[in-house]
């Protein structure tokens, strides 16, 4: 048995009668694209401003670090000046020092020049003195190898007498002219040698 509640045959005696509802979609013409053509163009308009955004957000960030670049370019400008500036004044300095440092050696030199030259001239006269000594020298013993070949042997007491002088005779002067020693070298040379 199937009962059913009492209700149900009171909603089934005072249902109402049920319509076909039927929705109709307007027909294009027939000279028309349609809906899809109308869904094609929406999606590339969508397509086209997703594009440009992108677009658009990737070129500013290049475009913004170019601005950056060339803010500090103008300031390495400022820079350059700077240091061309800096190593300007450095390379003059260092001109300046090794000018300064020449001329010392040129007026070090120049009074080595003068040292050389005055030693030159002392070492001329000191030479000069010597050949005058030396014709001194040789003109006192050729005169003394004569005397003694005329006179022969010098006598004992004459010797005597010249070595030792008389004790009332006043002390004898000095000897001021330096005395030299003459010495013939074997390559034939002769040479001076100061006696002390």
């Amino acid at each position: 048995m199937n009962a059913k509640p009492m209700w149900m045959d009171a909603v089934a005696v005072y249902s109402a009668p049920t319509v076909e509802a039927r929705v109709e979609t307007p027909k294009a013409p027939a000279g028309s694209l349609g809906p899809q053509m109308l869904m094609v163009a929406s999606g590339a308009c969508l397509a086209a401003s997703v594009t440009a955004v992108v677009m658009l957000f990737l070129a500013w960030r290049p475009l913004h670090e170019l601005r950056e670049i060339d803010g500090r370019l103008a300031t390495l400008d400022g820079i350059e000046k700077r240091l061309g500036d800096h190593v300007t004044g450095q390379l003059d300095r260092v001109d300046t020092g090794l000018r300064i440092r020449i001329d010392r050696m040129d007026d070090h030199i120049g009074g080595l020049s003068q040292t050389l030259g005055a030693l030159r001239s002392s070492v001329d006269d000191s030479v000069g003195i010597l050949q005058d000594t030396s014709a001194r020298m040789d003109e006192s013993l050729s005169a003394a190898i004569v005397t003694m070949a005329e006179v022969g042997q010098p006598d004992p007491t004459h010797t005597a007498s010249i070595a030792a002088p008389a004790a009332s005779d006043a002390a004898p002067e000095p000897d001021t002219a330096p005395r030299f020693e003459r010495r013939e070298l074997p390559n034939g040379s002769v040479a001076y040698r100061k006696v002390r």
